[in-house]
């Protein structure tokens, strides 16, 4: 059916970064390898740049083949093709669309992982392409989450589109945590904080107005707390955020900068609480390892979020939109009378068994994938 020859696989890609888009990419990769009989060197990852130097070396080890043009590859009939995430360039999707009208390949994948349509509107000239592909079956795509699914649904003329459930690898995430570690909370927001999306500085504003609300009034009935930060560049958003950080030494903050996959995990692990005020998210892998950490949950109810957080069991929900409910939250969590110690542990353990059906890896299962 699919590649009976030598099990080639190609990605295509935006530039690779430590994005949770592409390390689903290198997931899929591995599975293939693990399970489908694929050779290391027969993963062919096609990318315009790699974003961060240390990835060159991470996949180096993989034995990966890297390239940063589509041209020349000469892909199979039969070889495995997904195409990662919405925001690939159209130079690099295009031919993949080509090949599949003309028949010179049999089948594709696009996993796209964006809860909007920004990306999308690049391929608005094809788009009646795209949906025909769809429909004849010689094209299939996947979503992150329902809610991901059903806008790509409408977009494409109401086609179906796979939700699919992502991978949390739980390796070396475990700790064991006591009523006594929720006495401090250390709040951990992950994501580049260069376009805003992630919402660093509302959180931080947040807390801020929490603290001359209730906290300055009553400083005996609140607990310490201290926000950490990774990915603190030099973007402006970034450089505001250093400038916060010494201004207000009523909140402590702990900055990193850029930093590797596995260096961020050991940074999540010494927090206790994952925050997400993201404006555009779905099934945060972030908040997905935290999870698996035993972290409590601060999440706004961006898209996939039943999957994460039941307020007031694993954590707190708000409104995205709404400001005051999320100092409000904030000031529920610091609370010690309102929140003790012991039910942080309770929604720690929580958030525990809420994420372990998300611990079995089985992507090529999900995508119906078995090659002959």
């Amino acid at each position: 059916m699919y590649n009976t020859h030598m099990n080639r696989a190609f990605f295509i890609m935006q530039p690779f970064s430590y994005t949770g888009a592409c390390r689903v990419a290198l997931d899929i990769a591995s599975e293939l390898i693990e399970t489908k009989d694929y050779k290391p060197e027969n993963i062919h990852l096609i990318s315009p740049s790699i974003e961060d130097d240390r990835l060159v070396n991470e996949l180096a080890n993989c034995a990966y083949s890297m390239h940063n043009n589509i041209s020349g590859l000469n892909i199979a009939p039969d070889d495995f093709v997904l195409l990662n995430t919405s925001a690939i360039l159209g130079e690099y999707a295009n031919p993949i669309f080509e090949m599949l009208g003309n028949g010179s390949l049999k089948k594709a994948f696009w996993f796209i992982h964006e809860n909007n349509l920004i990306h999308l509107k690049n391929f608005e000239g094809i788009r009646e392409n795209i949906t025909h592909l769809l429909k004849i079956g010689l094209l299939e795509i996947f979503a992150p989450s329902q809610e991901c699914a059903e806008l790509i649904s409408k977009y494409f003329g109401n086609m179906h589109i796979q939700p699919i459930q992502l991978f949390v690898d739980p390796s070396g995430n475990s700790v064991q945590r006591y009523s006594d570690d929720f006495s401090h909370l250390d709040f951990y927001i992950s994501g580049n904080p260069s376009d805003g999306r992630k919402g660093q500085i509302l959180f931080y504003t947040a807390l801020q107005t929490a603290y001359y609300k209730h906290l300055k009034k009553h400083p005996g009935d609140y607990r310490s707390f201290t926000i950490h930060l990774t990915t603190v560049g030099n973007s402006w958003i970034s450089q505001t955020i250093k400038i916060l950080a010494k201004a207000t030494p009523e909140i402590e903050f702990q900055l990193y900068p850029p930093v590797s996959f596995q260096d961020a995990q050991r940074i999540q692990k010494t927090c206790n609480v994952t925050v997400c005020t993201s404006l555009s998210e779905s099934f945060a892998l972030y908040i997905a390892e935290g999870m698996t950490m035993g972290h409590v949950l601060l999440r706004n109810n961006t898209a996939d979020y039943k999957n994460q957080i039941e307020d007031g069991i694993n954590g707190f929900l708000f409104e995205m939109h709404d400001f005051n409910e999320l100092v409000e939250k904030i000031e529920l969590i610091l609370n010690l009378k309102k929140t003790s110690n012991e039910k942080l542990l309770q929604m720690s353990e929580e958030s525990v068994k809420m994420v372990t059906p998300f611990t079995h890896k089985n992507y090529l299962e999900q995508f119906s994938y078995k090659p002959e």
